[in-house]
């Protein structure tokens, strides 16, 4: 009688789905041994990878590009591939080192900007004196020592610069 059971031909109860779920047919007898071993499914994200049942838990929260994903800069939620592949590089929040490598730490992009117009000691910026004909770019952090370096030619281009504009009057 037993061996009759064991002998009965089953579907694998992971074939719920008849397009996603697992397609094993055969004997009760196999059946434990199909469950841990062999069973495959389709991925419920639609990622279109068939898995073996014992890993698919991992492929859900670790590998599947189509699991559903939450940036950690700014909280958009979104599929995995979606986040990291077309989220990310436009996230306001996303932290970027600064082009000048002015420091070891990140700026949000949405801040880099003004970081860099207004703040970072290393982003090359027109002397004070360019309306008066310095064409030197420097270093905001080193702007003071060019002024004191070249007071006397910042001096020369203000005279210059004084007579044109009486010249104009």
């Amino acid at each position: 009688h037993q061996r009759r059971i064991l002998s009965l031909i089953v579907r694998c109860p992971h074939k719920v789905d008849p397009v996603e779920g697992c397609k094993w047919e055969g004997e009760l007898r196999n059946l434990e041994k199909h469950l841990n071993t062999t069973c495959q499914l389709k991925c419920p994200y639609r990622c279109g990878k068939v898995i073996q049942r014992n890993i698919i838990d991992q492929h859900k929260s670790d590998e599947c590009p189509m699991r559903p994903f939450t940036c950690q800069y700014c909280n958009y939620v979104n599929t995995y591939q979606n986040v990291t592949e077309k989220h990310w590089p436009i996230c306001g929040k996303y932290p970027l080192p600064c082009p000048n490598e002015c420091s070891n730490q990140t700026i949000e992009r949405q801040h880099m900007k003004g970081h860099l117009e207004q703040n970072c000691p290393l982003e090359l910026i027109a002397c004070k004196f360019s309306y008066a004909g310095c064409e030197t770019p420097v270093q905001r952090c080193l702007m003071q020592a060019h002024m004191t370096e070249h007071s006397d030619n910042h001096f020369s281009m203000l005279e210059k610069h004084a007579i044109k504009l009486q010249q104009k009057i």
